[in-house]
């Protein structure tokens, strides 16, 4: 096995072959055991808004997804500004405007 092979046995990573390139590249992208709960729990918040959303309790779900969209996530920041929007909660335009800057230049 040559070390190639245990690179991506090791890593899951891949490489990358350019037609012009002389030298390969290896890529890979890790999450490491804190970003994934770190993930998880903004999944959770957004299925709790969208919960609340349900149930009439609109300030309390404006409040979890104010704070996911501040997460900078690129999932679920995007995701919460959509449905602050979509549930109509009571958003000023200035707090849209604000909201959409954030996520743009993130």
């Amino acid at each position: 096995m040559d070390v190639r092979e245990k690179l991506q046995l090791n890593t899951g990573g891949q490489w990358l072959v350019s037609p012009i390139a002389t030298k390969q590249i290896f890529c890979r992208e890790t999450y490491t055991e804190e970003q994934n709960e770190i993930k998880k729990t903004l999944a959770d918040n957004y299925i709790r808004a969208k919960l609340l959303i349900k149930n009439n309790q609109n300030e309390k779900a404006k409040n979890i997804l104010q704070e996911i969209i501040l997460k900078n996530d690129k999932t679920y920041s995007s995701l919460s500004l959509f449905l602050l929007l979509d549930g109509n909660l009571d958003l000023e335009n200035s707090e849209i405007i604000k909201y959409f800057d954030h996520i743009i230049n993130k």
